[in-house]
């Protein structure tokens, strides 16, 4: 069984803008049209360059789509969190940046807090080929946030500021966005929509993946505090484009508009739940009574300054 879905990307004008050339084919195929230097100049870019996959997020939530994120970047999310609801969630997400400073911690949180309170969702399960055809085969394109350095098997880069070089004994790993557009479930392979034009995988930019080679890429994305998929839903108005030059309305489910972050009151009065809350409070009542003595030494731990805004367009 095979699902194709018919997107169109165009080619990222420069190194640090793979994930707004990506956000950009994905609102073209539900016939919004919005051009790519406009996404690209709206989209917040980090300090480094680049951006994250969260501010995609946002940018879309803000057009009036919905958004959800899966993550698998421990780096930012501890796993005990994610039966939480949003706004212990937001509280987590505070609390640890009085103890991991650095500059991408703090841009990362912010970002993510910003997504939760536009009414993204951000969802964590194994990542398999199940996952990702539960919407290619709905016609609903994914965004991935990856390891190129991984997915192309090429040497790692260095960062001139307005061009990469590869070099394997100085460089760092990369980043990437790419769009997942399509999946053949005999080959075991999915359909990647690429910005990067040319790229190491050849002059196209749509090309098949094997699967387990694109799983490892989007776990390997951690390093560069990527190792996640963006899902943009589309919205009420969107008509996606067929092949033939018409449109359709794309089928809509329920659990498209559920929030999963949003607990049940049976959920909220759970033990788990209510530890949760009690650590919650015993840590903001412990920084009350270290603001009147003296404050516990802090350390920062060291994140790679490459990553999110450092790559092939990084994410």
């Amino acid at each position: 069984m095979e699902a194709r879905i018919n997107l169109q990307i165009e080619a990222q004008p420069d190194d640090s803008t793979c994930g707004p050339t990506s956000l950009q084919a994905v609102y073209d195929y539900y016939g919004d049209d919005i051009g790519l230097e406009r996404v690209i100049r709206e989209v917040p870019r980090l300090e480094n360059g680049g951006t994250l996959a969260v501010l995609l997020g946002c940018h879309a939530l803000e057009r009036g789509y919905r958004a959800v994120s899966y993550t698998y970047d421990l780096r930012v999310f501890d796993p005990t969190w994610f039966m939480l609801g949003k706004d212990l969630l937001l509280e987590k997400l505070a609390m640890q940046l009085t103890y991991k400073q650095s500059p991408r911690m703090a841009e990362a949180t912010d970002a993510y807090q910003r997504y939760l309170r536009l009414g993204g969702q951000i969802r964590y399960q194994d990542l398999h080929g199940g996952l990702l055809r539960k919407y290619l085969k709905r016609g609903i394109p994914v965004l991935a946030g990856l390891s190129s350095t991984y997915l192309y098997g090429s040497a790692r880069e260095l960062d001139f500021g307005d061009r990469l070089v590869h070099d394997d004994v100085r460089g760092e790993p990369s980043g990437h966005f790419v769009v997942l557009s399509g999946y053949d479930i005999k080959g075991r392979s999915v359909t990647v929509a690429d910005p990067l034009s040319p790229n190491p995988m050849g002059q196209s930019q749509f090309y098949e993946v094997g699967i387990s080679h694109l799983i490892n890429a989007i776990m390997l994305g951690i390093v560069t505090y990527d190792a996640n998929l963006l899902v943009i839903l589309p919205r009420e108005d969107s008509k996606l484009r067929e092949p033939d030059g018409r449109s359709r309305t794309p089928l809509r489910r329920k659990t498209d508009i559920a929030p999963v972050s949003d607990r049940t009151p049976q959920e909220q009065s759970s033990p788990r739940i209510r530890r949760e809350q009690a650590l919650i409070q015993a840590s903001q009542a412990d920084r009350v009574n270290q603001a009147g003595g003296k404050k516990k030494k802090r350390t920062s731990g060291k994140v790679r300054s490459r990553g999110s805004g450092g790559g092939r367009g990084k994410t």
